[in-house]
């Protein structure tokens, strides 16, 4: 194919690409120009608020979205355990309102619109925002994370006794679930603030938190001090079969507390008692088993199943002196020991059982529980002239008797007293006013309970019971059948209630 080429002057001809890049440069012109006057109303490329991109917006569509942007309707509520709820919060009208848009659009330089493609800018707002503060209280008052019903409370790391393994041990502590609602209000608030949609208690700090944690020093210290002191428990015996303990925690206070244990582990300073404490303890002790009272009567219920009222001469009184100064010298063996670390001076005192120390009592009963005259007794109604023994209600023996005569002097009081002793082949004697002897009986069983006053043979009476002890009584002693006496002899025992009524 033959090709044709126009020449001009020899030179070639150039008039169609400057044509088209004449063309090509009026449309890029013109497509600046259409965008200056389009970014003049709007914000430029890359445009953030907060973290919203507004880019492209007018003053008046950026103020929409970012109004939708931060109402918040609801919250979404994590705790412990996995704990998740959504709180509705529509109620207090959560808004933010963002100020100066228009300013910021009209500060724009539209010209350098292009230059704002590849790079961030932040008019750098302010803004207003609001809220039902007390809607917002009403509403987080429906979280179940909130009730206290619905939670565990924190619980301290503590010390506790494993008496039968002689130990105690530090417990760790509990975190629990309970919300600190004041701390709760401030996060939710600061939330709706930020036009967060997330609130984490944990990450939060708006739990209680225990206050005394496993790894306290001192809670540590006080149970190696425990741990020490419990290898001198004291097991303080009240008779009849009843005692009381003293462990570590009980001694520890005893013996002065932080006082003590900074001593222990000094290694140097000397035990000393609690004296405020240790009154504490045996004045208690008293109070809880001090039964003798003579200024009152005592309630007795007969062998019919009656109740009456008779004399008290008998019962339980503690020594608290004597008792407190046993006590405080165990102590301060125990304290010193613990201090020293010489073990061997938890050894129990002379005639002692190990861990073992006696009460002192002034005066002793048959028991410590229900009535202090025990289950097991002897009875005497001596308006009927009738002995019985007693063995957890039931009789086990029965014999007529015959007590004092009814005058003066010679009558048999009624009352509450206990068996002295017994002793076979006594010769009981009287003696007058004037010293001289008035009688001397020989018996073969002798079972005296009231100074001079007892249980006795009378070979010398024909017969017992009915009214003879009216006119031709004893002289108090209650007389017994020969037969009935030895068998009486046998079944009772030193320290046994007599219990005597008309």
């Amino acid at each position: 194919m033959e090709q044709t080429e126009i020449k001009t002057n020899g030179k070639k001809n150039y008039v169609k690409p400057v044509f088209l890049t004449l063309v090509f440069g009026a449309l890029l012109s013109g497509a600046y120009a259409h965008s200056v006057d389009y970014y003049g109303t709007r914000f430029q490329p890359n445009t953030q608020v907060d973290g919203v991109d507004i880019s492209d917006l007018t003053a008046g569509e950026a103020a929409q979205k970012l109004a939708d942007t931060y109402s918040v309707n609801s919250l979404t509520v994590k705790g412990r355990n996995g704990a998740e709820e959504t709180l509705d919060i529509s109620a207090a009208n959560v808004y933010r309102r963002y100020l100066g848009l228009e300013e910021a659009v009209a500060a724009q330089d539209e010209r350098t619109w292009i230059l704002h493609r590849g790079k961030l800018k932040e008019p750098g707002l302010q803004y207003e925002y609001g809220y039902d503060a007390d809607a917002l209280d009403r509403a987080s008052m429906s979280l179940d994370q909130l009730d206290p019903a619905k939670s565990q409370p924190p619980v301290d790391a503590h010390i506790e006794a494993d008496y039968e393994a002689g130990t105690y041990e530090v417990i760790p502590e509990e975190h629990g679930n309970t919300v600190d609602p004041e701390r709760f209000r401030e996060i939710l608030k600061s939330a709706v603030e930020n036009g967060t949609d997330t609130v984490d208690l944990e990450e939060s700090a708006c739990y209680v938190e225990p206050q005394i944690l496993s790894d306290n020093q001192e809670l540590n210290r006080q149970a190696d001090c425990l741990n020490r002191l419990e290898k001198g428990t004291i097991v303080l015996d009240l008779g009849a079969g009843t005692t009381e303990v003293l462990h570590g925690d009980a001694l520890l206070d005893c013996l002065g507390g932080d006082r003590f244990m900074a001593a222990a582990e000094s290694g140097t300073a000397e035990a000393s008692v609690s004296e405020d404490l240790l009154a504490e303890i045996v004045t208690g002790l008293a109070s809880r088993y001090n039964t003798y009272d003579p200024d009152k009567e005592k309630l007795f219920i007969k062998q019919d199943g009656t109740p009456t009222l008779i004399a008290n001469d008998y019962g339980w009184q503690l020594d608290e002196e004597k008792t407190a100064e046993a006590l405080r010298n165990r102590l301060t063996e125990i304290g010193n020991a613990v201090i020293s670390g010489d073990e061997s001076a938890f050894a129990p005192a002379e005639g002692e059982e190990p861990g073992v120390l006696k009460a002192v009592w002034k005066k002793k009963a048959a028991s410590h529980q229900g009535f202090d005259y025990g289950e097991y007794y002897a009875e005497v109604d001596l308006s009927a002239q009738t002995v019985y023994l007693m063995d957890r209600g039931k009789c086990i023996f029965t014999t007529p008797c015959v007590s004092g005569r009814m005058t003066a002097g010679r009558m048999t009081p009624g009352g509450i007293y206990q068996i002295n002793y017994k002793q076979l082949h006594r010769v009981l004697t009287g003696y007058k006013p004037d010293g001289s002897i008035d009688y001397q009986s020989p018996v073969t069983y002798w079972m005296p309970f009231n100074r001079g006053i007892g249980f006795h043979d009378a070979t010398w009476r024909g017969s017992f019971g009915g009214s003879l002890y009216v006119y031709g009584g004893s002289h108090g002693c209650v007389n017994l059948p020969y037969s009935k006496a030895k068998t009486m002899y046998d079944l009772v025992y030193v320290g046994m209630p007599v219990i005597l009524y008309y």
